[in-house]
């Protein structure tokens, strides 16, 4: 029958489509990859961007991690960033920034203009202490109520809501918020990285009970994410020295982790770095400096700083020296860094923000570059 015919003739195309759909997927899978969303289900496509591409670095040949520079607690406005360039004829593919001044229009106008030329930016803070610090600012980089004032801090006061200690933190907060909203209104994706070496005892945040650690970062997240409505966010969890995951608030609150390392001019495997499947996060080396945190007295060579970084945690998608004695302009063996075939400088950087394609079971089909 004629209406037999069209049913058969409509179901083999379906059956054909179905398998050329099949066909065109398995044959891309030498250059996709899947990824997870953002702990953020409403994460700006630039930011989704910039986590997909962090996922996929450890799985090329060549140019898999990013090469940073912090600018320090100071240097925002200075020329370490441009120095690197003048030296080494290569910009650091990320900038990380102190977020001191989070309203300052000059910090945030810098940072913009480095992620205009095609930076990955990350910020963190040395925040005051709450209770004895006062308002959100630097007026004491190591002093009484700085962020090295560990005077104690009862963190669940500090995110009850009507305490003293929760309206000042509050207030930190939003001034945060502010400055970062500036950024996501010029389509500026932060590695956002907050309480950072929590798992030390020199900052007023460190060597808390973990439970209450746990929940103040909840609240934070909470915070800027849906009260703020802040969507350039990609959240960074990052103790010192080993892979701590004590402190973790869980996979829901981070999309990123990574430790702060010194004390060396080349890496060793940190503790804690095997069980990075168990997180399925991109790892990073957030702050590293090629000899102890209280600085280096002359410069040191840190060219095999890639090697030992292939031999010994080769899932590495970004690091960043940090500023002072410990940046890449003070120590010698930068351009033979940078030059390394697996490193990426910021001319490098090529984000994809085509949105996924949906992948069977719900998984989402990520373009690797």
């Amino acid at each position: 029958m004629k209406t037999g015919l069209n049913i058969r003739t409509i179901n083999t195309a379906k059956y054909l489509s179905g398998i050329l759909l099949s066909l065109f997927i398995t044959a891309s899978l030498s250059s996709i990859a899947f990824a997870a969303p953002a702990s953020d289900p409403q994460a700006s496509s630039k930011t989704q961007a910039v986590l997909d591409y962090l996922t996929n670095l450890p799985n090329r040949s060549d140019k898999r991690v990013i090469s940073g520079q912090n600018t320090g607690v100071n240097y925002v406005t200075d020329n370490l960033i441009e120095n690197i360039h003048t030296a080494t004829g290569k910009y650091p593919g990320l900038v990380g920034v102190d977020y001191f001044y989070a309203n300052n229009s000059t910090t945030n106008n810098q940072i913009i203009a480095w992620s205009n030329a095609n930076s990955l930016i990350t910020i963190h803070h040395h925040w005051n202490n709450p209770a004895t610090g006062g308002s959100y600012s630097r007026n004491n980089v190591a002093g009484a109520g700085s962020a090295w004032d560990t005077t104690n801090v009862d963190f669940v006061q500090l995110i009850t809501n009507g305490t003293a200690l929760n309206t000042t933190f509050k207030s930190y907060l939003d001034t945060v918020a502010g400055g970062l909203q500036t950024l996501q209104n010029n389509n500026v994706t932060v590695l956002y990285r907050p309480f950072h070496e929590m798992n030390g005892d020199w900052f007023w945040w460190g060597g808390k009970n973990t439970t209450q650690f746990k929940n103040v970062w909840i609240y934070m997240f909470n915070y800027l994410t849906k009260t703020k409505g802040l969507h350039n966010l990609l959240w960074v969890y990052t103790p010192n020295a080993t892979l701590d995951t004590t402190f973790y608030p869980g996979s829901a609150y981070v999309d990123v982790v990574g430790i702060d390392l010194y004390g060396a001019s080349t890496v060793p495997k940190v503790s804690g770095y095997d069980q990075l499947s168990t997180l399925n996060k991109p790892f990073a080396i957030t702050e590293y400096g090629p000899c102890s945190p209280s600085g280096c007295t002359s410069s040191k060579d840190w060219s095999s700083f890639i090697s030992s970084l292939k031999a010994n945690m080769p899932k590495t998608a970004y690091w960043a020296n940090w500023a002072e004695t410990f940046s890449m302009t003070y120590n010698s063996g930068t351009s033979t860094v940078l030059a390394d075939p697996w490193v990426i400088t910021r001319d490098e950087i090529a984000l994809s923000t085509t949105q996924p394609l949906p992948a069977p079971g719900g998984l989402r089909i990520v373009s690797a570059k």
